[in-house]
């Protein structure tokens, strides 16, 4: 009989590097702490780890991913990047969102429960991406549980989402726009000028007249 696979927990930090790009942006680095036998271990490590932090770091986000142990044992370390679960947590160790991974795409997501979704439309937030964290204007969020289930009713089937819509939509500097997923966009901290304000701002009105646009030419060609 096959045994069932071993999880491992490998924490991993993220801290601010150098100081602010022309975008309100922040680089960051990444370091893995080491693999642990159970999440509480790792995480009693991250509390170790912030105590002793010296000043100078600035601790931004702690992550802990539940791997497969077989993925290494079995001599496929390209692979090892993959989770199957991650926990998201704020500098100071706070637990801040939970997440699924399913790399085949093959487990539905039907909707989180609203008390998990931590920021709402119209939010500023801090988004990871690129080794950067970004400030960036939150434009829409994932489905709550609730809505998926009243959507679903309204369509008469299954939406047939996966964990990729686990996400938010966001917009940043420049019209561009991307979708973290939920457990990577944390809630903006400091103070934002002007300027980035309102260039986050033009980029979702930006968005908003090209969904405009697009329903319109719908509705045209509905008519012709």
């Amino acid at each position: 009989m096959k045994a069932d696979p071993i999880s491992i927990f490998e924490l991993l930090s993220v801290e601010i590097s150098g100081n602010m790009r022309r975008d309100g942006s922040y680089d960051t680095c990444e370091h893995s702490w080491g693999i642990f036998s159970t999440k509480r271990r790792a995480e009693t490590f991250m509390k170790r780890v912030i105590d002793e932090t010296s000043s100078y770091r600035r601790l931004f986000a702690f992550f802990i991913y539940e791997k497969i142990m077989d993925d290494c044992l079995h001599g496929k370390l390209e692979e090892f990047n993959r989770f199957k679960a991650v926990w998201s947590y704020y500098d100071d160790g706070t637990f801040y969102c939970h997440g699924d991974c399913d790399d085949a795409c093959t487990k539905p997501f039907r909707g989180r429960p609203a008390r998990t979704i931590m920021l709402k439309r119209g939010d500023l937030a801090w988004y990871m991406g690129y080794k950067r964290i970004y400030p960036c204007l939150v434009g829409m969020t994932p489905f709550t549980d609730a809505e998926y289930r009243r959507r679903t009713k309204e369509l008469g089937h299954d939406m047939g989402l996966d964990c990729t819509d686990d996400s938010y939509t966001v917009y940043l500097y420049d019209h561009e726009h991307q979708h973290p997923n939920t457990w990577t966009l944390f809630p903006y901290f400091g103070k934002i000028s002007r300027r980035h304000l309102e260039a986050l701002l033009a980029c979702r009105q930006h968005y908003l007249d090209d969904d405009a646009r697009w329903k319109l030419e719908q509705a045209k060609q509905q008519q012709g």
